[in-house]
């Protein structure tokens, strides 16, 4: 499938899951909650109108293997760093001509298939970004730009400011969404705690009922 909007879902690798929350959980923990919450995220994308097609990012060809195994395309992760990896997607997704890249982060569990909808009715067409605030309105939670490599990727502390002034820079005027499901990831110790008390956070979410066909993750 080529043209469209592809959406990019970076994933660490499993042994890299989660080490802020070393204090509350231990690694298999870690792991678990990794996957159930990629998991999430992935059934909501999967449900999305809109979209050519998805691929998730990674160095771990468990996740990777998954993801084909749920109909998805696996883009193997090179050593350099989150935004490295991205620029690579970047030139996957045009090599697949695609029109637009959506990047949604593995961690947001309350992540709903409205509101990517939504999401990808705020792109305005040709040269455009799209930017999700993290909760605290510092990080960037997804980004849309069209096209694919329209601007470097700056993900990390502080990225919203640096991916608007990035598009600014381009004389682009970039459109702000703001949903509960791409705004509240989970990193750390708080963000654990205010997912368990939405009422939100159930077994459903862990891999032992989430991945319930497929190869084994864990």
């Amino acid at each position: 499938m080529s043209g469209g909007t592809w959406a990019i879902i970076p994933a660490k690798p499993l042994r890299e899951a989660k080490s802020r929350l070393e204090p509350m959980l231990s690694h298999r923990e870690r792991i678990q909650l990794a996957l159930g919450m990629l998991q999430l995220v992935l059934a909501a994308v999967r449900s999305a109108e809109g979209l050519a097609g998805w691929a998730v990012l990674s160095r771990d060809e468990k996740i990777l293997s998954h993801a084909r195994f749920l109909g998805g395309e696996s883009v193997p992760e090179q050593d350099g760093g989150l935004n490295h990896a991205l620029e690579q997607a970047a030139i996957w997704c045009a090599a697949r001509d695609a029109d637009a890249m959506l990047v949604l982060h593995a961690d947001l569990p309350l992540l709903q298939t409205r509101e990517i909808e939504s999401m990808l009715r705020g792109d305005e067409g040709q040269n455009s970004v799209v930017l999700a605030p993290s909760l605290d309105g510092t990080g960037t939670n997804a980004m849309l730009v069209r096209p694919p490599g329209l601007l470097r990727f700056s993900f990390g502390s502080g990225s919203l400011a640096r991916h608007l002034r990035a598009a600014q820079a381009l004389g682009i005027a970039p459109r702000l969404f703001y949903a509960p499901g791409t705004a509240r990831d989970v990193d750390t110790p708080a963000d654990l705690l205010r997912w368990q008390n939405s009422g939100r956070a159930t077994s459903s979410s862990a891999p032992s009922k989430a991945l319930t066909a497929g190869p084994s993750v864990l």
